[in-house]
């Protein structure tokens, strides 16, 4: 990792600089292999130390990370890699996807981990706790925030559509979200989450089992839910060219797309705790008392 973390910074370990200098202290090597930056190389050779990426962090799930310390999503938002409804694919895998480093990434993530948390960690939660969590924070936030949002985005989309078609877009494609979002959400508070409350409260076994069999089943539905939220979320960043307003837009288009980018990030959030940490709980419950 020491190796990896010289390379980052320019020093070319092939020329034997770094071989020749090995038992001196490393202002002496950095100044030797004419690098200047000490202070950062220090800061990342101790990331590179740290415990907590010993075992193989490009073989674990984006999801996984996240849960285990929700500030890594920052890393990935840098990198623009999915967390959400990408979170079950392996850190390597995200990578080559998107034609990243993975050592500049797992870099990144050693960097954040040298500072304590400050976002809250739901993956010790009780599954009664994440639900309510999750009612209370980020369907709340949605029932607040869409209508304001599809009003906003017709208003922009009825005075600058002529100038601006993309906005005419726009104003459709979240009007169907606002759509998709509000049934999936009622789908989740009516049926999906009252089960999985009460799988948290029969401690033994499963005494009445539901109408839709196993829990896996909505979750499926939800999750490929999830994924056309998600791709809606990428179209409305390419119409919006990443939540910028032009120069002369107005005081709407710009409280348009300061709360699309809020709602953006919200929903990732959102989706993350279902994806990665709520469902799979919910399932690996109603297994144990099944078998009991």
């Amino acid at each position: 990792a020491a190796i990896e973390v010289f390379k980052m910074h320019g020093v070319d370990v092939e020329d034997g600089c770094l071989f020749s200098v090995r038992h001196l202290p490393v202002e002496e090597c950095t100044e030797l292999c004419g690098v200047e930056d000490l202070g950062r190389i220090i800061e990342d050779l101790n990331a590179s130390l740290l415990p907590g990426f010993d075992n193989l962090p490009g073989k674990r799930s984006l999801g996984d990370l996240v849960a285990e310390n929700a500030d890594r999503a920052k890393v990935f938002d840098e990198f623009d890699l999915d967390y959400c409804c990408g979170g079950k694919l392996s850190l390597e895998e995200a990578c080559d996807k998107n034609g990243l480093d993975l050592e500049a990434v797992v870099m990144r993530l050693r960097q954040l981990d040298c500072h304590a948390s400050t976002a809250a960690s739901f993956v010790d939660a009780g599954l009664t706790e994440l639900v309510d969590n999750i009612e209370s924070t980020h369907h709340k936030y949605l029932k607040e925030e869409l209508p304001r949002l599809e009003k906003l985005a017709d208003k922009v989309a009825k005075v600058h559509g002529a100038r601006a078609p993309q906005m005419v877009e726009l104003s459709y494609l979240f009007r169907n979200l606002k759509e998709e979002l509000v049934q999936h959400t009622l789908k989740e508070e009516m049926v999906l989450f009252p089960y999985i409350r009460r799988l948290d409260s029969d401690t033994n076994k499963v005494t009445r089992p539901p109408q839709f069999g196993a829990v896996a089943n909505p979750i499926r539905c939800m999750e490929a839910e999830h994924d056309d939220a998600g791709m809606a979320l990428v179209k409305i960043r390419q119409l919006t060219d990443d939540y910028t307003a032009p120069d002369d837009a107005c005081a709407s288009w710009v409280a348009l797309l300061s709360g699309l980018e809020s709602l953006d990030k919200d929903l990732r959030i959102h989706i993350h705790k279902e994806n990665s940490i709520l469902f799979p709980k919910a399932i690996s419950l109603e297994e144990r008392l099944v078998l009991a």
